[in-house]
Formats: C-alpha cells, sequence, structure tokens
C-alpha cells in the first residue's frame, strides 16, 4: 500500500498492490509506479473533482519505504510500499469500512465502524434504511429557492450520490441513542473538546472517537450554491464544503490517525492542521461509552 503525503499530512494519492503470486511484471511495473510518484511535487498530485457539495474529493501522504515478503523459497510473493510505523501513544483497533460504495456517507460509514468496534453489525445502508438516520434531499420551488434539512436533525442529500451533502453530529447522535440500549450504553456528545483532549480523555482509555474534519485535511470553503432554507424553520442555512466524518483511533507526537473511511484504516495526518480542520467543521465529536 501506498500512502503518499505533503509536508501537512494531507494525503494526496494512495495505491494497493496485494495480489500474491501474480505477474512480476506487474509487480515491477507498480514499484517504477511508487518511484515515479515520490518523486513528484506534491502540488502535482493534489486536487478535487468538481462536484456540488465539496464532498467527492480526495487529497493526502507521508513518507513511505518500499517492501517484499518472501515464502519459503526465497521468493518474492508481494511487494508494496507502506506507511513508515510510527510507534503511538494511544492506539484503538476500530474495524474499518470504505465508503466507496458511498460517495458522500463519510459519517453513515464511521457511524457503522463505530458500532462495530461494539459489536453491533449496522451497514450504512441500514442506518437510512432503518429509519435510524432521516434522508432529507434538496428541492427549488417555482422561484427556484432551494429547500433541504436540517444537517443536526438529518442526512441531506444522498449518500450514494455525489452531489449530496452529509450530517453533522446531532443526526448521528439521535441514531446511535435510538440503536444502542440505553442502559449498556452512553452517548456523549463531545463537541468543543480539543482532539488532544479526546485522545487523552478517551481514545487513550479504548474509546474511539468520531470527529467531524475535512477531505484528506483541505481547507473548508463555502459557496452560494450550497445554501439552502431548512423546510421545518425557514432558516438559511449554508453547508461548510469538503466537510468530512471519521474515526479517531489514536495519536503520537506528530500525528493523529483516524479510520479514514475515504482512505484506509488508522491514517495518519498532522496534529496542528487536523486541529484546524476539526475546528473549521465546528469541533464535532461522538462518544460512545459502555455502563
Amino acid at each position: 500500500m501506498l500512502v503518499l503525503q505533503d509536508e501537512n499530512s494531507s494525503v494526496l494519492i494512495r495505491i494497493t498492490y496485494f495480489q500474491r503470486g501474480g505477474n512480476i511484471l506487474i509487480k515491477r511495473l507498480y514499484i517504477a509506479l511508487i518511484a515515479l510518484l515520490s518523486a513528484l511535487p506534491a502540488a502535482l498530485l493534489g486536487g478535487s473533482r468538481s462536484d456540488i457539495s465539496g464532498k467527492a474529493a480526495v487529497t493526502a501522504s507521508a513518507p513511505f519505504n518500499i517492501s517484499s515478503e518472501q515464502d519459503g523459497s526465497g521468493n518474492a510473493v508481494e511487494e508494496r510500499a507502506e506507511a513508515q510505523p510510527r510507534e503511538a501513544f494511544s492506539l484503538v483497533d476500530v474495524p474499518f469500512f470504505s465508503q466507496e460504495d458511498y460517495p458522500t456517507g463519510c459519517e453513515l460509514v464511521s457511524t457503522s465502524m463505530l458500532l462495530a468496534y461494539y459489536g453491533h453489525d449496522i451497514t450504512a445502508d441500514e442506518l437510512i434504511n432503518g429509519g435510524y438516520v432521516g434522508m432529507v434531499k434538496i428541492t427549488h420551488n417555482k422561484k427556484g429557492v432551494a429547500y433541504g434539512g436540517d444537517p443536526n436533525e438529518v442526512f441531506v442529500g444522498d449518500p450514494f450520490d455525489e452531489n449530496g451533502y452529509g450530517c453533522f453530529s446531532g443526526a448521528v447522535i439521535g441514531a446511535l441513542r435510538k440503536i444502542l440500549p440505553e442502559d449498556r450504553y452512553e452517548v456523549l456528545d463531545l463537541g468543543g473538546t480539543s482532539l488532544s483532549c479526546l485522545c487523552t480523555d478517551y481514545v487513550s482509555r479504548g474509546i474511539p472517537v468520531l470527529v467531524w474534519v475535512s477531505i484528506g485535511m483541505q481547507p473548508t470553503y463555502r459557496s452560494d450554491r450550497n445554501v439552502w432554507r431548512i423546510k421545518e424553520t425557514g432558516e438559511v442555512f449554508q453547508w461548510t464544503s469538503r466537510e468530512h466524518c471519521a474515526v479517531l483511533v489514536g495519536d503520537d507526537r506528530s500525528f493523529y490517525y483516524f479510520n479514514d473511511p475515504l482512505v484506509g484504516k488508522q491514517t495518519l495526518y498532522g496534529r496542528e492542521l487536523s486541529e484546524q480542520r476539526y475546528a473549521e467543521l465546528g469541533m464535532q465529536a461522538v462518544a460512545v461509552m459502555e455502563k
């Protein structure tokens, strides 16, 4: 697996090759591609696809080394590039799920990861279809005024659509409280708590935390295209583009570790940059504690 990161620890590209016993030429081409990419400036690898909500984009980066595994005969059975290991202050082994089938459903997939950690197998589909998280699409009246839901109450848009939006911590908290037995679990709204304190007070004790950051820790932005009136109140709401949700699972002196549904398990991002993006999304955080 290859993870390239820039000086801010933003993921630029990730390539995986796990075929054992495959064509050696393909393996050598894979290694050559890694070498070529590692020589390119990070700026050349950045960028994102254009989409309305600013969520269907991929970015990122980190030092890497090329390694190979051998079988008992000394033949290489796997060649890969992977992030250099770092000793973490704390690291929680949370099951990883990819949002590959949910272009804008990072919140749902991350919630599924958190539930799986506590032994509850509920997919992103089931969170929507089971009524745990409501879904409201953007509509327009005859005058062209956009109406949609409150992301603290529902998922706005369609998680299967690249132009979907998402939901905030309030919607996830409501879903978790519907799913988890009240006599066994407490769902915590940890909004306003720094990532550092989340790691010290919760992750170090084996309690992963859902957090809202940005895709690849890119800068967030706002656009007049992403404004709608909340149907129930008429309040004008503006979406923060590149919004993203991941599971905070660890930290060390330089990095925070996330199960990032767009990138992979225990993805590393720089501490200062992560705190900045987390703040841009309102320092939203959710955890579950067993009673």
